[in-house]
């Protein structure tokens, strides 16, 4: 049986989550998820690659069994890394695997913006890529960048009102990096497919079929999977900024400089860890930060594992 990939590409607050729960849900494909994470887990690659090629294996695999990629597709257990020259050819492995246990021929995963702000970490994962599939597919969501940038302030989590409190400085580094990518990507990947995140609001079908077309192959009854934009706040929960304009003199200097800032380290944003160890806790821990939307999931999930046994 023959796996391919299909990637999905976009900037946070662009739809990449509603879209990669899409391809899974629609066409039927692997990925790793849970439901701590409103959808497909972000596998990280960029950073991984970079970590796994610059220090010594055991110490890798002391970190990595520690995260919710390695919960998630590893179930825990160690594994031979020896043979593996980069973090992409493991995670590849693991990928195909599970494709092949649940009986499928495609699996997907985001592919992380920073490879796009750095062409030549790109290419090394390309080369990756196309050395091992031969029919690998690349999905690509943008929204306007007006919308984009209001979703990223408020975006949840414990740096909300940060992002909020400094919007003079978030706006600019967000509008970077958005130009950046939406720059870089389509000229790295000329025959990828991209969709508009307001045509996939507005018409969610007919931009389903445009994918179909794209990836050849038939998708399911959109209306009966239920999928739909797990990222939609309320008005009342919508703050806007206090000002919103371009200085073009001071956005030409920061976006031309983006390529030379190195990107911070992602945080892994699922509490997998947590909840296996200690839920109660976990929901603790999101009370008191305020995200009470994760301790409710958590609390009902825990209810509905007390009604099976």
């Amino acid at each position: 049986m023959t796996i391919a990939p299909i990637f999905s590409l976009g900037l946070a607050r662009n739809g990449t989550t509603w879209l990669g729960n899409i391809l899974r849900d629609a066409f039927s494909v692997h990925t790793a998820h849970h439901f701590l994470h409103y959808g497909s887990h972000e596998s990280k690659l960029y950073w991984w690659g970079k970590y796994f090629r610059s220090v010594n294996r055991s110490v890798f695999w002391e970190t990595f069994r520690k995260t919710d990629t390695c919960l998630l597709m590893c179930d825990g257990k160690r594994r031979d890394i020896s043979a593996y020259k980069t973090f992409y050819d493991l995670y590849f492995d693991l990928m195909d695997e599970k494709t092949r246990v649940e009986r499928k021929t495609n699996w997907t995963t985001k592919l992380c913006p920073e490879f796009f702000y750095f062409p030549s970490e790109f290419k090394k994962i390309k080369d990756v890529i196309d050395t091992r599939y031969q029919n690998a597919k690349y999905v690509g969501i943008q929204r306007d960048m007006d919308e984009a940038f209001v979703s990223f302030l408020n975006m949840p989590g414990t740096h909300r009102e940060k992002r909020l409190k400094n919007e003079f400085f978030s706006y600019y580094l967000y509008a970077a990096r958005y130009q950046t990518f939406y720059r870089n990507a389509p000229k790295l990947l000329p025959d990828a497919l991209w969709v508009q995140f307001a045509d996939l609001k507005n018409d969610t079908t007919a931009t389903i079929e445009k994918i179909s077309r794209y990836l050849e192959k038939k998708s399911v009854d959109v209306e009966s999977t239920g999928i739909k934009n797990t990222s939609i706040r309320t008005k009342t929960e919508v703050k806007r900024p206090r000002f919103f304009f371009k200085n073009r003199l001071l956005f030409w200097a920061i976006l031309h400089s983006w390529q030379t800032i190195k990107s911070s380290k992602p945080v892994m944003h699922c509490r997998l860890k947590l909840f296996e160890e200690d839920p109660q806790e976990l929901i603790s821990q999101m009370r008191a930060s305020g995200n009470d939307i994760i301790a409710d999931l958590v609390e009902k999930e825990l209810a509905k594992k007390v009604a099976k046994e």
